[in-house]
């Protein structure tokens, strides 16, 4: 019933033959501070409708920490949105899945190449790559671009990119942000991230 407002309640209570008004139910959850949840709206942040060229998936699901002993071989990143009083909040994150820390994040009001590139920067920043890592997305347009393959190429990093509409080929990424934007859900006014770790 997290969704309900005084009309459904309403229904629901003369349901169960208790006899009360929708201005009483409504004065009571003023009292309360509850109000109905609206649901939020569908934010695409993955558009695959672009000419740029699609990398091969390289990475083939291989996620776990144990094929990945060493850190700086394999980055997997996703973007996300964050709903905010006062609009949406884009996410970007990078994770070594050597020890699934994320190790670069970026958030802006805009979805543009420069998010995910930003949180790329960061990351490069902070674990300069060795050469030949492997970095997995979606086959986004921001990850396919050309400023963020001239990026990737400056740090000799390897492009690998999921397969159209298979979250699964991205799990550890599309997992965290999913957990991260639910607890962000319920407090609007701020951002928690709980996982990964943070470094």
């Amino acid at each position: 019933m997290s969704r309900y407002g005084a009309p459904r309640i309403l229904r629901a209570v003369r349901a169960q033959d208790v006899h009360v008004g929708k201005h009483r139910i409504a004065r009571v959850m003023r009292t309360e501070g509850l109000r109905a949840r609206v649901p939020q709206a569908f934010v695409c942040t993955t558009d695959s409708r672009h000419a740029d060229p699609i990398a091969q998936n390289l990475l083939a699901r291989r996620f776990a920490i144990t094929d990945h002993p060493v850190s700086n071989r394999a980055w997997v990143g996703d973007m996300t949105y964050i709903p905010t009083r006062s609009g949406w909040l884009y996410l970007a994150v990078l994770i070594d899945l050597a020890s699934w820390l994320v190790i670069g994040w970026a958030t802006s009001a805009s979805m543009a190449t420069a998010l995910p590139l930003r949180a790329l920067q960061q990351a490069v920043a902070r674990r300069p790559p060795s050469a030949g890592l492997l970095q997995h997305t979606f086959k986004s347009g921001q990850h396919a671009s050309a400023e963020y393959l001239t990026a990737l190429a400056q740090q000799q990093v390897r492009q690998s990119m999921s397969r159209k509409g298979d979250c699964r080929d991205n799990a550890v990424a599309e997992s965290s942000l999913r957990r991260s934007n639910t607890n962000s859900s319920r407090t609007p006014c701020c951002i928690r991230i709980t996982t990964p770790r943070w470094p």
